[in-house]
């Protein structure tokens, strides 16, 4: 019995050797090397240099148009009706210690805006939703929506707040039902209704304008979260400001900090600071807010 004791452990022991210089030999120490130096920075220059080069650039009269459509759900309801937003239940996305709890109701309304652009036959649509992310799968299914009206997938840019306090259900697998909770189809459906229904009415609205773009530093308001003061920051606060003719105006902001400022233990649908700060530009009569999440890894 000792001697199969002994063997045993020594079995133990050779196994438990063995991982740690598995582990060792295979997990990579962290790269701390500045990211402006990298061959990957290197790279993504070449391939925005080689974009650059290939972009036709356009030139005549400017027209905008500006829409907009609300993307609060209605939860609490006997029986879901995706088509108008209502849904007996619906998780927030953001945050991985909800686990998937359902929001408990509206803290403040999110909204969907849109910008559309055309100039010398050419339009394209900037698209922003008050949202953790826009998935590909609701892009598209939002992109096949504005068929009708001749808009193309490479005629949309949708973007997103980053707001940890909208709505979830929207991803498969582990990781998307990680961070939104479980997967509910209906939530994609009137997710992509409402980005679809923005982009339409912007469209709709194209009238001839002006356009002006200008930025400011907001250092105190970012930080690197992963290395702190050892690593960089984008801290510039960046501005797009358009002018229709008859006095409407869409103003388009774009700022790298995390939408967090409300915590986990929130489990109400928000916008957080970007829909504060769209709330507050658009106190100006005839004005259209629109913000879009910069570098938040940063």
């Amino acid at each position: 019995m000792k001697r199969l004791l002994h063997i045993a452990f020594r079995v133990v022991a050779a196994g438990l050797a063995l991982s740690v210089v598995l582990l060792v030999v295979s997990v990579a120490p962290v790269n701390r090397s500045s990211w402006a130096q990298s061959p990957l920075a290197s790279e993504l220059r070449a391939t925005l240099l080689t974009l650059q080069q290939q972009t036709n650039t356009l030139t005549g009269n400017l027209r905008a148009g500006f829409g907009r459509a609300l993307l609060t759900p209605t939860v609490g309801a006997d029986q879901d009706d995706p088509k108008h937003g209502v849904f007996r239940s619906l998780p927030l996305a953001g945050y991985g210690q909800r686990k998937g709890q359902p929001a408990t109701g509206t803290h403040d309304d999110l909204w969907v805006k849109a910008v559309a652009l055309a100039v010398a036959g050419r339009t394209g649509v900037i698209v922003s939703a008050d949202a953790l992310i826009v998935p590909r799968e609701v892009a598209e299914a939002a992109t096949d929506l504005l068929k009708p009206v001749g808009i193309r997938r490479d005629q949309l840019y949708f973007g997103a707040t980053h707001t940890h306090a909208s709505i979830g259900g929207w991803g498969e697998g582990f990781v998307g039902e990680a961070f939104a909770g479980d997967f509910q189809p209906g939530a994609r459906e009137w997710f992509a209704s409402q980005l679809a229904g923005a982009a339409r009415a912007a469209i709709t609205d194209l009238t001839a304008a002006q356009a002006g773009a200008t930025s400011f530093a907001a250092t105190n308001f970012v930080r690197n979260r992963l290395v702190g003061d050892k690593g960089n920051v984008e801290s510039t606060f960046r501005v797009l400001h358009l002018v229709q003719e008859d006095g409407d105006r869409a103003v388009i902001g774009n700022y790298a900090a995390h939408a967090t400022v409300l915590s986990a233990d929130v489990v109400q649908f928000s916008g957080d600071y970007p829909g504060a700060w769209q709330r507050a530009i658009e106190e100006e009569p005839k004005t259209l807010a629109l913000f879009l999440g910069g570098g938040v890894g940063s």
